[in-house]
């Protein structure tokens, strides 16, 4: 399932609960906005016995496996939680046919701020989450792994 904000009503009443069970003397503030735009581009080096220059699977089980993992790991991650590019990496060495995978860049921007760049030890996003909102904002490139 995908992140998104709460509707309005159901986000009134959280502050409402939250009101009556905070601890005296805490100030509590909530967003509840769109995720953050995330911007990736990587050079996915790749076996060409299981994975084609397109990205899909040789086998044609699976047209698009690294976007998969990496709609997976955004899926997975919790919310208000870190998102770690090393741990991102982590998850495209499971897909078969994988080899090395590359990180060329990071970036992503909250709201009407700034595209910024994702420090190695991660960012935890503003609204909570993170998307790719745009086809644009995915660019992978599928090498050759010369072993």
């Amino acid at each position: 399932e995908t992140l998104s904000p709460l509707p309005a009503p159901e986000f009134e009443a959280f502050k409402a609960y939250m009101a009556r069970v905070q601890a005296a003397g805490d100030n509590l503030s909530f967003v509840n906005d769109n995720a953050d735009m995330l911007m990736l581009h990587l050079t996915i080096f790749r076996d060409p016995l299981v994975i084609d220059s397109d990205g899909k699977r040789v086998d044609g089980t699976n047209d698009t496996p690294v976007q998969d993992a990496i709609d997976n790991y955004i899926k997975g991650m919790d919310f208000d939680h870190k998102f770690i590019p090393a741990k991102l990496v982590d998850e495209l060495q499971k897909v078969d046919g994988v080899v090395v995978p590359h990180i060329d860049l990071v970036k992503s921007k909250y709201a009407l701020f700034p595209w910024a760049g994702v420090p190695p030890e991660g960012l935890i996003p503003e609204a909570g989450y993170v998307r790719i909102y745009d086809p644009s904002h995915l660019n992978i490139n599928f090498e050759v792994w010369v072993s």
